[in-house]
């Protein structure tokens, strides 16, 4: 367990590090059925089995990005268990299962709410073989440790951004040995995410930082705009021209008359016009910019 945690800090070390600036560990509380899938393909005469079991455990995780991310867990699978008469004695066999899987994580938004999740990655299972015969000798217990492939595909449900639900199948491989029997272990759980932090954008070291004005609320307003000339016909030119003069957004309104043009202008945060030529005045406002917007135009065209 020491050498799984020590590789889960260190790959979150190389891969979070350079990725995330936040701390967007999340934990899951798990439960649900666990199943050996031959456990109980060909039970002896006269005896009951039972491949499933009620399964709980706890998955740690790392989300280095929007999608991919790291997760260390611990469950405990449950005891599958089987039983019956053997020359006039009761035998039950009772396989407690428990264990470790550390994996790669990747999430697929199909919407603001729900995601497909899949996994990737080794789980570490201890299966302990206990049997018990009544009236009979006492049989010591058993058990095997087994290293296999594991993986896992669910759906996720954010019910806010620190909370989700999670649906989730997994596949732990094969487990046991040729005492115990080996046999294919399946998960499927409901869970319970909590994420405890959010990644924040990267900032970009090579940049200067942007220091951002406060947020006012500036209402639009209108300019009308004169030109030594008729205003030409193809707007989008006129209104590319006047953008680059008055470095703003405008949104061409209408004509006025044979050499004027009003557009409307929204104000950005801590947006002025010190650019232009004359002050502004509330609501509507007359401006000489017939040099500035010339001169563009006469570079557009």
């Amino acid at each position: 367990m020491k050498k799984l945690t020590g590789l889960f800090a260190l790959l979150v070390s190389i891969l979070g590090s350079p990725l995330a600036q936040a701390d967007p560990y999340y934990i899951t509380i798990n439960a649900g059925l666990s199943r050996l899938k031959d456990f109980c393909s060909s039970p002896a005469a006269g005896f009951t089995c039972k491949d499933s079991a009620i399964a709980y455990g706890l998955d740690v995780g790392y989300q280095f990005s929007d999608m991919f991310g790291l997760e260390l867990a611990y469950a405990n699978y449950g005891s599958p268990k089987t039983s019956g008469l053997v020359s006039g004695s009761n035998l039950e066999v009772t396989e407690e299962i428990s264990g470790l899987r550390f994996s790669g994580t990747a999430s697929f938004p199909i919407s603001n709410s729900f995601a497909f999740t899949g996994k990737l990655g080794v789980a570490r299972t201890s299966l302990n073989n206990i049997s018990t015969v009544t009236p009979g000798p006492v049989i010591p217990n058993y058990t095997a440790h087994t290293t296999s492939l594991a993986y896992g595909v669910g759906v996720k449900y954010n019910i806010n951004q620190s909370v989700a639900l999670r649906v989730q199948y997994e596949n732990l491989g094969k487990i046991g040995d040729e005492t115990t029997g080996t046999d294919t272990l399946s998960l499927l759980t409901l869970g319970v995410s909590y994420n405890f932090g959010k990644s924040k954008p990267l900032t970009n070291s090579t940049r200067p930082a942007v220091q951002v004005e406060p947020a006012t609320a500036q209402p639009p307003i209108r300019v009308i705009v004169f030109l030594e000339q008729a205003p030409p016909a193809d707007k989008k030119l006129l209104t590319a021209a006047i953008a680059e003069a008055c470095k703003c957004d405008p949104i061409f309104a209408r004509y006025y008359n044979s050499n004027a043009v009003i557009y409307q202008i929204n104000l950005a945060s801590g947006q002025t016009f010190s650019s232009f030529e004359s002050a502004l005045l509330p609501g509507d406002a007359s401006l000489g910019m017939k040099a500035v917007v010339q001169d563009k135009l006469m570079q557009h065209q």
